[in-house]
């Protein structure tokens, strides 16, 4: 059941991201690195998990769409 989409896009159907803080449309992938407790995944340790995302090239701001879950939280104030 491996089915694909097979879409055709053009250039004039995307429109770039821009940063929120400065207008730069260029982004550099990031990682923010997580820890999942031991408790949670079952393990005898602590597990890391890389979170690819994308940080603004000019200012160096993380657009709230890329942002991992943690700091959507924290920016809303729910530490």
């Amino acid at each position: 059941m491996d089915r694909q989409l097979n879409i055709n896009v053009k250039p004039e159907d995307m429109r770039p991201i821009q940063c929120d803080e400065c207008g730069g449309i260029y982004f550099r992938q990031v990682v923010a690195i997580n820890k999942v407790s031991r408790f949670i995944t079952g393990g005898d340790k602590d597990t890391i998990v890389p979170v690819p995302t994308f940080r603004c090239d000019d200012c160096g701001a993380i657009p709230q769409e890329f942002q991992p879950v943690k700091l959507k939280k924290d920016q809303d104030g729910d530490n």
